[in-house]
């Protein structure tokens, strides 16, 4: 047990199992919690990303205030196989593995705690209390601690700011949800199904929702996702199945949720052929647009925008009355009337290492440019 202040007792644990009770009692307190929040998820995220991995280690904090558990932040270390870099330290979830198959960082703390976890777990870096030795920390804190930005210039790094969930509060009809869009938006819901119907195509869409159906829903998913992802046409896109690791991650977890009519894969067909998928996840009232992908010979007929309004379609007829197009404000989700829910902040903290300093300075330098050219992370349209 070490303590960064009276008030706050940091405890380390090595073993992601010791943390259910913990999690659990947190999760029950949190607001509008996702699959990417449970302990089932972090759990798969852990057997699959870390646990057979000789490059990563785990490092689970618990922060107490007054013995009362206000946050778990399950972090890791990772050895990179470049040499400039010695080890990096990491949350685990998305930005803690490149495409590892979780669009958030993934931790839990009560709300109202946001400020003083996030005080506590960048103090605990900085005093160097975990004892080991890294050269770059690349913490990213969904939740909006108050007082981030002060706390990150204790470090000799920087800290970028994102804007996070891209989330719409469904009416109870489609009729009330259309009228709210844009006039340009209302216009393309017409205008695609027309235009294959004109062309003479015809399209359906199906939705693959079970243990027994959804096996052929992700083999489409995979498919057309890494077809999309090699296009040039359009914004960039990023191919976060690109590995057998990932791959086998995200089709074990869409298999075990829908086993509790927790996942779907909805395919759009055009002529009898599958040229679109999209996957989503439902958690109580709320549902989670995951992976997409989709022919790119069909990319003028706009296949995606004609699969999210049929799956919007079925979601209010099944009572869903929030939407989470995940995290950045991109053209794509914004058209479907978003607003940010939270902002994504994260500390890139560069220490002892000088080469690490020079990596870490041209890779923000390659972020800028990537920016400034329209074809960085922040351009893909759909996750």
């Amino acid at each position: 047990m070490r303590r960064t202040n009276p008030a706050i007792d940091i405890e380390t644990r090595s073993n992601v199992y010791d943390l259910k009770k913990h999690w659990e009692a947190l999760l029950d307190v949190v607001p509008n919690p996702n699959p990417f929040s449970s302990w089932e998820w972090l759990v798969a995220w852990w057997e699959h990303f870390g646990v057979d991995n000789i490059r990563v280690r785990p490092y689970f904090l618990i922060i107490r205030e007054e013995k009362e558990v206000v946050g778990i932040v399950p972090l890791y270390f990772w050895q990179p196989h470049k040499s400039w870099s010695r080890s990096e330290f990491r949350v685990a979830g998305n930005y803690g593995w490149h495409g590892g198959g979780t669009e958030e960082p993934i931790f839990l703390v009560k709300p109202g705690k946001e400020s003083l976890v996030a005080e506590a777990v960048f103090s605990y870096l900085h005093n160097g209390q975990h004892g080991e030795q890294w050269d770059l920390a690349k913490i990213a804190w969904q939740q909006q601690p108050t007082n981030l930005e002060e706390i990150s210039f204790r470090f000799l790094g920087r800290l970028t700011q994102q804007e996070g969930r891209q989330i719409v509060a469904l009416p109870d009809s489609w009729k009330s949800y259309r009228a709210r869009l844009s006039k340009s938006m209302k216009s393309n819901l017409s205008y695609y199904p027309h235009r294959l119907e004109k062309a003479g195509h015809s399209f359906r869409v199906r939705f693959l929702d079970t243990p027994e159906t959804i096996g052929e829903g992700i083999d489409h998913l995979i498919r057309l996702h890494r077809q999309r992802a090699k296009s040039r046409r359009g914004p960039r896109h990023i191919d976060h199945l690109g590995s057998a690791r990932n791959t086998a991650f995200v089709s074990k977890r869409l298999a075990h949720l829908a086993q509790n009519n927790q996942a779907c894969v909805a395919l759009l067909e055009i002529n009898g052929a599958v040229v679109a998928a999209q996957a989503y996840l439902r958690k109580g009232p709320e549902l989670v647009f995951y992976y997409s992908g989709f022919e790119t010979k069909w990319y003028d007929f706009s296949p995606l925008t004609i699969l999210t309004a049929e799956i919007i379609k079925k979601a209010i007829k099944d009572g869903v009355t929030r939407l989470n197009f995940l995290t950045h404000p991109t053209p794509f989700r914004l058209r479907w009337n978003t607003t940010t829910e939270t902002t994504i902040y994260i500390a890139y903290i560069v220490r002892s290492h000088p080469r690490a300093f020079v990596a870490h300075i041209l890779e923000m330098m390659r972020q800028t440019f990537s920016r400034i050219v329209g074809r960085g992370p922040e351009a893909v349209p759909e996750a």
